[in-house]
């Protein structure tokens, strides 16, 4: 039902970004029938590829090079299995991964330090065995790093299973209402283009669009937009690259380049280079060239039977990237009743359920189980005259 034009309609708490982050957050609110009625707002049609959850696969694994979030993908598996429970469908894929880099370089051995002070127990490889288990040609000083529960979530059905649990707790969902001024107070209003909603509680998941949101809050937040260029490659003999046969990889040389095995669509593989050029939400797309022709390069140096002179299909994604990829899960520090999530630079998605639960926390005053230091918004923004309009 729709309500009419500026007449304002309370709920408790309203979520704005309708991605795998504000759905995990608006989805583990509304689970709790303390926090009342819950409000997940969308600028654009849910199921739009123009931000950074669409399409059909994101790499899952459960170690880092950084321990604070090897100490979160541990919740993020158990959570990931409860969604796929309370929904009926597969949502995650096991393939193991394959984590590659030069031996002694600072992001494998802090992987396999994490990884053991886990209890994952990583396998690690020379290039040779590499090659014997896989095909792949590395040099010899690279060594691979294997994660036996490792996978693929399939993001697309993952961001639909979530909106789906959230309406079956109650919550409201209403699309193409992009967000045109938020008033703070003790009550929060949100105007959209369509309609005023008033909450005590809000809590801002925009993606891309962070920056502009928050600046007519008074906040600078040092994030940047990154446009990836996402590629699809056609395999010769789709067997052997398939996902029960080959694992997801991250190639944490730079530029750092990621790959999922053939999954989505039948005879290719994805990969892609996790980095890209810096763009705005504003501007026009770019052709993605230069990415493309380090990925031909490297496809032809390390991945025998994949056709590298052109990919067979590609996508974007938008990454909201802050200058150390760490996240910002905090308070506005002048509205503590406004709650931000954002800045998830290209790796979030696998912890989406972990940072759900931590914007629950922000919201309700809880305890989480995480030390949040790494995402304190101070380390990114400063405070500035607020401005009227979004």
């Amino acid at each position: 039902v729709r309500c009419g034009p500026r007449m304002a309609v309370h709920f408790d708490v309203v979520v704005v970004g309708a991605g795998v982050e504000g759905s995990s957050a608006a989805y583990a609110l509304a689970k709790d029938k303390a926090c009342g009625r819950v409000l997940l707002l969308e600028q654009f049609s849910l199921g739009h590829a123009k931000g950074s959850s669409h399409g059909g696969s994101r790499v899952t694994r459960r170690t880092y090079p950084e321990q604070h979030y090897t100490n979160m993908m541990g919740l993020a598996y158990s959570l990931w299995s409860e969604i796929e429970k309370e929904c009926g469908e597969q949502l995650f894929v096991p393939t193991g991964g394959l984590m590659l880099g030069e031996k002694g370089s600072a992001d494998i051995t802090n992987l396999i330090q994490h990884a053991e002070a886990a209890g994952v127990r990583p396998r690690v490889l020379d290039a040779g065995q590499v090659q014997a288990a896989y095909g792949l040609v590395y040099p010899p000083n690279y060594i691979g790093v294997v994660e036996a529960d490792a996978g693929v979530l399939k993001a697309d059905c993952a961001v639909h299973a979530l909106h789906k649990l959230f309406l079956k707790c109650g919550g409201e969902i209403r699309d193409d209402e992009k967000v045109t001024k938020i008033e703070p107070g003790t009550v929060v209003t949100v105007n959209t283009v369509h309609h005023t909603y008033t909450c005590d509680k809000l809590v801002l998941c925009p993606g891309a669009w962070l920056q502009s949101m928050l600046r007519p809050l008074g906040l600078n937040v040092g994030v940047s937009v990154m446009e990836v260029l996402v590629c699809y490659w056609k395999t010769d003999v789709p067997e052997r690259y398939s996902a029960s046969n080959f694992p997801v990889f991250i190639d944490y040389t730079q530029p750092c380049v990621y790959g999922i095995p053939v999954l989505e669509y039948p005879g290719l593989i994805k990969i892609v280079c996790h980095t890209g050029t810096y763009s705005s939400v504003d501007a026009p797309r770019t052709d993605g060239k230069e990415w493309e022709a380090i990925l031909k390069r490297y496809i032809a140096k390390h991945f025998p039977g994949i056709d590298a002179s052109k990919p067979a299909k590609t996508l974007t994604c938008l990454y909201c990237k802050t200058p150390s990829s760490d996240f910002i899960l905090d308070r506005h520090p002048l509205h503590s009743n406004i709650v931000i999530g954002g800045g998830f630079s290209g790796h979030g998605f696998k912890l989406a359920p972990v940072v759900g639960q931590i914007l629950h926390s922000l919201v309700t005053g809880s305890a989480s189980p995480f030390d949040l230091s790494p995402f304190k918004i101070d380390k990114v923004c400063t405070l500035i005259a607020p401005s009227s309009h979004l």
